[in-house]
């Protein structure tokens, strides 16, 4: 479900990094991230323990309200609604996930999810981490944190279940994710700029969500989720979805209509006085009608010019006006083969 325009565009030619959720699997892996060390710092980042539709897996999410954690949308399969997810592992101890809310539908910069937690988590366990204000400068110092593997290549040995970090400079890339790691929060200043999503295998650079470039948006969400619950906001925003689209079908059919009349009103014929009298081929010539009387035999070029008042010219031997000279002779004639001035 998108909330906001979250439309992710990205080739599929990457690995997601989160651990397979596979049926009833459990998972191995090692124990940081790709040149990470292990760390005790953020106490409101934690090891997601996943289990839904008979899946499991491993993720990692960082929590920015009481109740509520931020992660990657394809850590939960894209999935929004109320319901058992699993659980959150924090360092205080253990909190359920009972509804989740995904802002896209594929891995790279939209990957976005918020979950909602059964339990509000105390303060004393972990304080609520903040969103970036928007996309982070070139040359600035950012923290990677996640729970996942060491070795993309094997997932051999046991799940420790530590949390790791490792920095990057900003514009300059990464390549540090490992199954496990997603969802997890890249900080910069001490605020979430981006979360964890992929990587590409072909030259091994990671892929991240941009949340600081949809801060207001998703802290919006955030709260709303945070006192409602997944399940009213979930309504709520198809309700909103429902009348934006009556409202834009209504629109699209009055335009339709309009069209239509205006279609209809360029389609009706310009009123012809002469069609309306049988003026068109009574052998008389109507040089004042709509379209070309059949009755005026004019050659090329030889309508009537200059003053009105002024006989046609023309060598036609069959207009008697002509030969007898009736035209301009202060009688009218109506029987002429073209108007005689006379009758104006």
């Amino acid at each position: 479900m998108k909330l906001f325009h979250l439309i992710a565009t990205l080739t599929m030619i990457n690995m997601i990094a989160c651990a397979d959720l596979e049926g009833g699997g459990e998972f191995e892996s090692g124990d940081k991230l790709l040149g990470g060390v292990r760390t005790n710092a953020h106490p409101e980042v934690g090891r997601l323990d996943l289990q839904f539709n008979g899946q499991s897996g491993l993720c990692t999410g960082t929590l920015i309200r009481s109740n509520i954690v931020l992660t990657a949308a394809h850590c939960v399969d894209y999935l929004s609604g109320p319901g058992s997810f699993g659980s959150i592992a924090l360092d205080g101890g253990r909190f359920a996930i009972a509804g989740a809310l995904s802002f896209s539908n594929e891995a790279g910069a939209e990957d976005i999810a918020l979950l909602e937690l059964s339990d509000s988590v105390p303060a004393s366990v972990a304080r609520p981490a903040s969103i970036h204000a928007g996309n982070p400068t070139s040359g600035a110092s950012a923290q990677i944190y996640g729970y996942g593997c060491n070795d993309r290549t094997s997932t051999n040995g046991p799940l420790l279940g530590q949390k790791q970090t490792v920095s990057f400079t900003v514009g300059s890339g990464s390549a540090n994710l490992c199954p496990g790691d997603s969802g997890g929060p890249v900080f910069v200043n001490g605020s979430i700029a981006w979360v964890n999503s992929a990587y590409y295998t072909s030259s091994g650079a990671d892929l991240y969500a941009e949340v600081g470039q949809h801060h207001q948006g998703l802290n919006q969400v955030a709260d709303s989720l945070s006192a409602n619950g997944t399940a009213a906001v979930i309504s709520q925003i198809q309700t909103q979805q429902g009348q934006q689209g009556q409202q834009g079908q209504q629109g699209q059919q009055s335009q339709q209509s309009q069209q239509s009349q205006q279609g209809q009103q360029g389609q009706q014929p310009v009123s012809d006085y002469c069609e309306i009298e049988g003026y068109y081929g009574d052998d008389y010539c109507d040089t004042d009608c709509a379209r070309p009387d059949p009755d005026c035999d004019y050659q090329e070029n030889e309508a009537p010019q200059g003053d009105s008042n002024q006989a046609p010219q023309s060598d036609n031997s069959d207009d008697v006006c002509a030969v007898e000279g009736y035209y301009a002779d202060e009688i009218c004639d109506t029987f002429c083969l073209h108007p005689d001035p006379d009758c104006l």
